[in-house]
């Protein structure tokens, strides 16, 4: 029997009861809301200290820090004009070791980017993966393009 469009999106009878076990399973430790929409505004947050606004690597925190941030807009350039992006992903997700950002035992952004999103499981790993995309696509942007 064909049912109409508005019969096919009425919630069935369960429906509350399946959004109400959702919305207790989530507290806030295990699910944080993500607070960011556009990589840019997490790059400023967690990023420019150190790689500075534009990823120069001039932040204000660069002077003081024992190794030099890298230019992050030459990423694409400094691998044969193609950005790395798989590469990226690993290390800002501590999956690579990398002196500036710690060791794998402490690494500094794998716990708000990593495959655990702080320690933390299902949800909050589906936020952390979300903000390593949204970052990942805002440094592909930040790339100078060869104008040869």
């Amino acid at each position: 029997m064909c049912r109409s469009t508005s019969e096919e999106l009425r919630p069935g009878p369960y429906f509350g009861l399946a959004l109400a076990l959702l919305a207790s399973a989530c507290t806030v430790p295990v699910c944080p809301p993500s607070a960011y929409s556009d990589g840019k505004q997490l790059y400023t947050d967690t990023c420019a200290a150190c790689h500075g606004p534009g990823g120069r690597g001039d932040g204000p925190v660069a002077a003081a820090l024992k190794t030099i941030p890298p230019d992050l807009t030459m990423l694409a350039q400094t691998h044969g004009g193609r950005f790395p992006r798989d590469l990226v992903i690993a290390t800002i997700a501590g999956e690579r070791d990398l002196a500036a950002h710690g060791t794998r035992e402490m690494p500094a952004w794998s716990q708000r980017f990593g495959p655990g999103g702080a320690g933390a499981p299902g949800v909050a790993a589906v936020y952390a993966h979300r903000n390593l995309e949204l970052l990942t696509d805002y440094l592909a942007s930040m790339q100078v393009v060869d104008s040869r």
